[in-house]
């Protein structure tokens, strides 16, 4: 772990430099305490504020070579701040931080970052990308600059503070699980992108460019103690596209070349066809279509570094548990992608405005190599989080879904607040998403497990390209199997033409804590399971909405996560001081054993009921210790039809009511617009030369890139012909295989000897007679709990 040092030995410039930070002109207060008091985020109170150097008083061939000597001295000093007067920084190339260092500006004027007048008057400018259509075009490496984590450093005790920053983005992502302290405060930041690795290729011109989608203006990836708060980005694109638009621009002149936007329009841009073939001629893309967007990637992303594992708790993944993690009183305008993509344990997200850019038109896929489906998704989303016990609270967030190419649909998203189960993401435990302005639905989205939530005084309105069958969405249905649901309470919640829907399962012992009661609700409804209560629902006119009432169903057991209170403070640990823990858990749970866990490291086991009140006292295994309790219980076996999957197979479809036959798997899959339309269900989503339906029986995921699954063809007595597919039902479940040709009639097939499934390692195979002298047979294979 990085900690700063007091200096042990000074050179005449080090000496210098220290003795600047005596002059009233340089500032060593902690402008976090200024802002929010002291009480507030005290941890910042331990960055190096007191060892300032100037970055004007250091010698250099350029500004490279200044800026690594001021790194130089505060490294020195054992960590603090390089100061930059009001001015402007020209850079030529990346900035890496080392530990322990801050670039800090001059304190604005106007200190609110949601502010339109808010402008640091310290600004630092990195190169612009000048497009040239011809030939290799400009190399990439000219521009796309970014702040980063000095390589061999954690990325602690680190960050910018009163900086306006174009053309780079701040990266603090080192990762380490040492890190600690990132700080990010009032920054103004515009024009960051990435020239994605994915183009041009093969068949494209060499000076194609597309914008990586996974750029971000902001990331911090700290193990404890981030702070993301009262910065701005991007409101140069958002007033440029305000004016483009026919919008206010709030009088500010943005022809001044302060206000310059760096998009840039590539007229004959080759790209594939949808099915990610190339047509004859190519199809060349016009200007307008084929736009270099500085806008169209994450805004704000505070989280992990690497990929997570889903659904897990604590002590099996702390990375998406990482603690002390706020971002409050942020101003991000984004046009593609997440606006703050985050997660933690005990996360704080308050008091920021999201905006968005509306009727805006999209034509590539994301990887910018193929035309962009009609069904594909582009994450147009405000907030996506996961974690345990976060605080969501004063949020104004605008979305708004791309319309896709020169269709009418829309783009597969559009979602103002989520937790979603992909990405590695967690249960739900504790979560407040409270006093909110939405245009968009608010959605706890397929959790595999769902409990302690409260969704309160938020106010949904819908937009003009908001998803009319979302507004405040509580799902525990992971691919139509229905998890534990309870102490869910919705309440006094304002929606306008957006319904309000909670699905899930019964907890085990059958206590029925959900409430849906006081909200408000026009032009839409309410629909949830039986064992969530309706109380008090009205129209603004007053009238009664009732609400449409889903069978629940009993669920196989869980192992649930206890509630787990420690008598000392964390930080009272170090130095091997003694915590104690006590855990509690319901009587009627059938539990086998209880385990205590710091982190991922095991602390004690017990094994002998009651399992009621538990207690450990001992010392903490780490130095930032995260405990959390685990109550086990046996296996039980449940014979319960949980998924439904159907599939052509292996010619065009045949029938009347294909619904009929996807009602099951397909809303978990597919938007809405695609259930509506049949034909959209027989596109190839993946550019693999399969239908996605195909591609969803064997395991694949129609909305992902995989190879062509192809089956293998056998030849047979009296030259019929059998095919042969593989595919990996979960290692739970038992499949039944039945066949149609009307979707109405189905047939077992196990038995037949035309058709065959049995188990091959990790593998299931699936052999088919196609050449059987009937008509083509649909096939339907139903999963079961083993």
């Amino acid at each position: 772990m990085f900690i700063p040092q007091p200096v042990k030995t000074a050179s005449l410039a080090i000496v210098l430099a220290a003795a600047h930070a005596l002059h009233a002109s340089l500032p060593a207060d902690n402008p976090v305490a200024a802002f929010y008091g002291e009480n507030e985020y005290r941890w910042t109170g331990d960055l190096p504020w007191h060892n300032v150097v100037d970055f004007t008083t250091f010698a250099g061939a350029d500004n490279h070579e200044r800026f690594d000597a001021a790194q130089d001295a505060v490294e020195a000093m054992g960590g603090g701040v390089i100061y930059f007067p009001p001015g402007t920084y020209e850079f030529t190339d990346h900035l890496y931080l080392r530990d322990g260092v801050i670039l800090r500006g001059a304190q604005p004027a106007q200190t609110d970052a949601k502010a339109l007048e808010f402008e640091p008057p310290s600004k630092l400018v990195f190169p612009k990308y000048h497009f040239v259509a011809e030939g290799d075009g400009t190399p990439n490496d000219t521009a796309f600059k970014f702040i980063r984590v000095a390589p061999g450093h954690l990325g602690s005790h680190m960050g910018a503070v009163w900086l306006d920053i174009n053309r780079a983005g701040i990266n603090v992502t080192g990762g380490d699980p040492e890190a600690r302290r990132n700080l990010v405060f009032g920054i103004r930041n515009n024009n960051v992108a990435e020239a994605s690795g994915q183009v041009p290729i093969d068949g494209m011109h060499g000076w194609q460019r597309h914008s990586w989608r996974f750029t971000r203006n902001i990331g911090a990836y700290a193990y404890r103690y981030v702070l993301v708060a009262n910065n701005r980005v991007n409101d140069k694109h958002w007033l440029q596209h305000r004016r483009a638009d026919g919008r206010d621009t709030f009088g500010v002149e943005l022809d001044d070349p302060a206000w310059e936007v760096d998009d840039f329009e590539q007229p004959g841009y080759l790209i594939r066809e949808q099915n990610n073939q190339w047509a004859d001629p190519p199809r060349a893309l016009e200007g307008h279509q084929a736009v270099f967007s500085y806008t169209d990637h994450y805004g704000i992303v505070v989280r992990g570094s690497g990929g997570g594992l889903w659904g897990v708790p604590p002590h099996e993944n702390p990375t998406v548990f990482r603690r002390d993690k706020t971002i409050r009183d942020n101003w991000v305008y984004a046009t593609m992608r997440v606006k703050m993509h985050t997660s933690g344990y005990g996360l704080e997200i308050r008091d920021n405005i999201l905006r968005d850019r509306e009727g805006k038109r999209h034509w590539f896929h994301p990887t910018g190599q193929r035309l962009v489906n009609p069904a594909n998704t582009l994450e147009n989303r405000g907030i996506d989080w996961s974690g345990r016990h976060v605080l969501i609270e004063g949020n104004d967030v605008e979305v708004h879904r791309h319309g896709m190419r020169e269709t009418h649909y829309r783009s597969v998203d559009g979602e103002a607040i989520l937790f979603q189960e992909c990405c590695g993401g967690s249960i739900i435990d504790g979560i407040t998403i409270r006093n909110n302005t939405v245009n968009a639905y608010i959605g706890l989205y397929k959790a595999p497990y769902l409990r302690n939530a409260l969704i309160e005084g938020n106010t949904l309105v819908r937009g003009p390209t908001a998803d009319g069958g979302l507004g405040i969405f509580v799902d525990a249905d992971t691919n139509n199997h229905l998890n534990p649901v309870y102490n869910v309470i919705v309440r006094n919640n304002t929606l306008d033409r957006l319904p309000i829907r909670v699905r899930g399962n019964l907890r085990p012992d059958g206590e029925h804590t959900s409430i849906v009661h006081d909200n408000v609700i026009d032009d839409a409804s309410i629909h949830i399971m039986d064992y969530v209560t309706a109380e008090n629902n009205t129209r603004s006119n007053g009238d009664p909405v009732t609400a449409n009432v889903t069978p629940a169903v009993y669920d196989i057991p869980w192992a649930p996560e206890l509630d787990v209170r420690i008598s000392t403070h964390p930080d009272d640990t170090r130095g091997g001081e003694v915590v104690r823990l006590v855990a509690s858990v319901v009587n009627d749970v059938p539990v086998e054993r209880v385990v205590f866990y710091d982190g991922t490291t095991e602390l004690t086991e017990f094994t002998e009921p009651p399992f009621t009140e538990l207690e450990w006292t001992g010392a903490a295994s780490s130095d930032d210790p995260l405990y959390t309790a685990v109550a086990y219980q046996p296996a039980v076996s449940v014979d319960r039809n949980f998924v439904q999957y159907t599939s052509e197979f292996p010619t065009a479809w045949t029938g009347d009511d294909p619904e009929q036959a996807y009602t099951n798997w397909l809303e978990a899959h597919f938007a809405p617009a695609e259930r509506d339309d049949p034909d959209l269900l027989f596109h190839d989503f993946n550019g693999n030369g399969q239908p996605a339906l195909l591609d969803f029986l064997v395991g694949r995921d129609p909305k992902a890139s995989h190879p062509p699954v192809q089956p293998e063809i056998l030849r047979g007595e009296d030259d019929t012909v059998r095919a042969r597919f593989r595919f990996r039902p979960a290692p739970q479940v038992a499949a039944v295989m039945e066949a149609s040709a009307d979707l109405q009639t189905w047939t077992p097939l196990l038995q037949s000897a035309d058709w065959t499934l049995q188990p091959d390692g990790d593998e299931w195979i699936l052999e088919a007679d196609v050449t059987n002298g009937g008509d083509p047979a649909i096939i339907r294979v139903r999963a079961t709990r083993r």
